[in-house]
């Protein structure tokens, strides 16, 4: 039984199943080229310009615009944190803990918690890498260009806290560790795809759906969530049995294409339907922001939309409709959440009915 009087414990405290598949799972993900390339930068103490103009348009004069590639020797040293940090060597709240050890071997809600803690894993070490400052390109050397004078009436007139920021985690002043947080959340982005979050319910305490909120600079600006084939095939990569090298097979990080439905705006996800890991984790505007252009990047159901009026459209003028794709189309706008542009005309296609009779 875990220690409910402790603030904090290691998997030590978990029981040897639950422990093994955590050990299995986080090693594996640190293997990956993905996660080692996050940590080198990390420690070498800049994005390089290409990881950076993932997330972002370039600004004027930021470091990383001229960081062309890793200095010599960051991939070795990222390598050498997966003797340098042994899972037992990590340190979680005792209600994550005890979540995860009271799910059933296996099941869904064990792999929605082992998921969570790779997610708090990862944070973690980024958090401390970044703490030990750039081995290469210091926080100070960063912090000039902060503080160098910059009009704030352009496009690129403001500064994120630190060189690795995702652009919706930097409520540096809510953040157990500070500006140090932006590079956990931003590590979590460049390794899984996303910031992982869940769907905590109306107790804002559990895990009934994994989202990621990716905000790369192509897109989407949405929470999504895995398809069941990701999901499976996740899973797989991490607690499979193989002889295989399992690094070449990682599934990281996971990109959203059309098939990733049911998606959040930001706003909603946290302000209203109770999809976080933390509620500290982002500014929460009071009310919703209006405007932005609205694509079927962002939005899937958009694309079903258009495709249906256009079929209409061809239907009333008595050409030849495709019966497959109007009824695929209408089974996606049943795929929407209420955070949707499409949620309040998603049964607004009444003329399929004549089509279908």
């Amino acid at each position: 039984m875990l220690d409910d009087t402790a603030e904090m414990a290691t998997i030590d405290a978990l029981g040897i199943r639950h422990r093994q598949a955590f050990v299995q799972a986080l090693a594996r993900v640190m293997e990956t080229a993905v996660a080692e390339r996050t940590f080198a930068e990390i420690i070498d103490g800049l994005p390089t310009i290409e990881s950076y103009q993932d997330f972002h348009w370039p600004q004027e004069g930021h470091p990383a615009t001229q960081h062309l590639e890793l200095c010599p020797g960051m991939i070795e040293r990222a390598r050498q944190l997966r003797s340098d940090f042994p899972a037992t060597s990590l340190a979680f709240r005792l209600p994550l803990l005890h979540a995860f050890a009271d799910t059933a071997i296996h099941s869904r809600p064990f792999h929605l918690r082992l998921f969570e803690l790779l997610a708090v894993s990862i944070h973690q070490i980024a958090v401390y890498l970044y703490q030990q400052d750039g081995a290469n390109h210091t926080h100070e050397d960063y912090q000039k260009w902060i503080d160098s004078p910059y009009d704030t009436r352009q496009w690129d007139g403001y500064r994120h806290p630190t060189a690795f920021c995702h652009s919706f985690y930097t409520a540096v002043g809510r953040y157990p560790d500070g500006d140090a947080d932006t590079v956990g959340y931003w590590a979590e982005a460049k390794i899984f795809g996303g910031v992982v979050v869940f769907d905590r319910g109306e107790s804002e305490s559990e895990c009934n759906e994994l989202y990621l909120h990716a905000s790369r600079r192509v897109g989407p600006y949405t929470l999504f969530p895995l398809t069941t084939d990701q999901f499976e095939r996740f899973v797989e990569f991490l607690l499979g049995d193989t002889e295989e090298h399992t690094a070449s097979r990682s599934p990281l990080p996971f990109r959203a294409t059309s098939d990733n439905r049911w998606r959040w705006h930001n706003w909603d996800a946290i302000a209203r339907y109770h999809i976080f890991r933390d509620k500290y984790e982002r500014n929460v505007q009071p009310t919703k922001p209006i405007g932005g252009v609205k694509s079927s990047v962002d939005w899937p159901e958009i694309g079903d939309e258009l495709y249906l009026i256009g079929a209409m459209h061809d239907y009333w003028d008595g050409q030849p409709v495709d019966k497959d794709k109007v009824r695929e189309a209408l089974e996606h706008l049943q795929q929407v959440t209420p955070s949707s542009p499409a949620w309040s005309t998603r049964n607004a296609h009444s003329w399929t009915k004549n089509l279908f009779e």
